[in-house]
């Protein structure tokens, strides 16, 4: 069974591959093999195209792209390929998107060992999985969640700089009772009497 790890964050692939390695050892009959790793979207698919795998541990929060649009890239690159989301992002709408965009599993970074080797091994023959924590999420009632859009850090700054240059100079003088009629959102950004404040989604 062939593994792509895709994070970017250097010490979580380190965290992982280790954590891999040692399954490798101590459980043997998984015939785990991690073939690359990559830290954002175009070496996610650059090292696919090198060497298919067969199931990706994907984290959701990269630099270049969302990690749902990274699932849907790799998916249509390799028609079958397992993606299981790796991440820290305990939210519906997350695990929602991501299964929308081709994802088999969703598995939270404080996994123990023996659960990520269980989510593999059942992704790789064709089933879902489901953290224990996540699943109790799905359990229950959506509670009036709003489609965010999910930006990478790149257009976090591109936002926040915008923002700096088209909010009214006229809003900073308004005291804050005044500013609660006049406040508004501008593609995610929020202008208050202090300036631009980007709402984090993620």
């Amino acid at each position: 069974m062939k593994i792509l790890i895709v994070d970017d964050e250097a010490l979580a692939r380190l965290r992982l591959r280790s954590l891999l390695d040692g399954l490798m050892q101590t459980t043997p009959g998984l015939g785990l093999s991690i073939t690359a790793e990559a830290a954002d979207a175009d070496q996610a698919v650059l090292a696919l195209r090198q060497q298919p795998a067969d199931v990706v541990l994907l984290d959701i929060n990269l630099p270049d792209m969302s990690g749902i649009d990274v699932c849907q890239t790799l998916v249509a690159e390799q028609p079958g390929l397992k993606i299981l989301a790796l991440t820290t992002f305990n939210e519906r709408l997350y695990v929602t998107r991501m299964m929308q965009a081709g994802a088999a599993g969703y598995v939270l970074k404080n996994a123990l060992p023996e659960e990520l080797a269980e989510a593999i091994t059942r992704v790789f023959a064709g089933k879902k999985f489901f953290s224990e924590e996540v699943q109790n999420l799905l359990l229950q009632a959506p509670a009036g969640e709003v489609a965010a859009p999910l930006l990478t850090r790149r257009e976090k700054e591109v936002l926040a700089a915008i923002a700096r240059d088209i909010i009214d100079p006229t809003l900073r003088g308004l005291q804050n009772e005044e500013f609660e009629f006049c406040g508004f959102l501008y593609f995610g950004i929020m202008l208050t009497p202090s300036g631009p404040k980007l709402l984090e989604y993620n």
